[in-house]
């Protein structure tokens, strides 16, 4: 029979092992996904109904397409999924998500995902304002936020995110082409001012968009960054 001090050894074995093992693959899943994270951009709106109606409610039936690329050579067993947020000037009008799946091309691949809304109430200033703009310019100014996701078990469960925000001002009512009049987008809005020091410092005013500059008006249907 093993002694007690070989039973010691051998569990302490395993514990390293496991130890070992967990380490390797974290370091390979961190160097893995330093490359081959979620890439995608906003190709376009596809708009089939936006409009407010004089009780400032807000109706909309609208496709986000977003056009994913740069799958890595492990893709059949990675797990890509995509989570959407819609706003206009902080509010938010629309949420939707694409569930996981597995490309099976390394080429570029057009997702789509679906945001409706009916009898939205969005206030009868922001409602006014908006029903303004419609009829002024036929065009109106939106947020769009997504994240991208990537999991898979091979690495442990690691997963790996990346956002980008999109500033748009879209053409609700264009019968033809893209109905995306001008985009604007960034991994992430800028710092303006620091507050703090050291391990406490934190962004105390972040930009408004993704312009360079503070806009002038964020509800402009003329210019994002004018």
């Amino acid at each position: 029979m093993a002694s007690s001090d070989e039973r010691n050894g051998f569990i302490c074995c395993i514990i390293f092992a496991f130890f070992g093992f967990w380490t390797f693959f974290s370091i390979v899943g961190a160097i893995h996904y330093s490359v081959w994270y979620p890439h995608f951009e906003l190709s376009d709106m596809r708009i089939r109904n936006f409009n407010v109606t004089p009780a400032a409610e807000l109706n909309f039936d609208m496709d986000i397409v977003i056009e994913a690329r740069h799958f890595s050579s492990i893709r059949r067993i990675e797990q890509y999924s995509y989570e959407i947020r819609t706003s206009h000037v902080g509010l938010d009008i629309g949420a939707s998500s694409v569930p996981g799946f597995h490309p099976i091309h390394n080429k570029t691949m057009e997702i789509v995902s679906k945001q409706a809304a009916t009898q939205l109430p969005m206030g009868s200033v922001l409602g006014e304002l908006v029903r303004k703009d419609l009829n002024a310019t036929g065009r109106v100014a939106l947020r769009v936020y997504i994240e991208g996701q990537i999991y898979t078990s091979l690495f442990l469960a690691q997963k790996q995110r990346n956002g980008m925000i999109c500033d748009l001002i879209v053409s609700p009512g264009k019968p033809l082409g893209s109905q995306i009049y001008e985009k604007k987008c960034c991994g992430e809005l800028r710092c303006m001012s620091w507050c703090g020091s050291g391990e406490s410092r934190s962004c105390c005013r972040q930009a408004q968009n993704c312009c360079l500059l503070p806009p002038s008006d964020l509800r402009s249907t003329i210019s994002i960054c004018g």
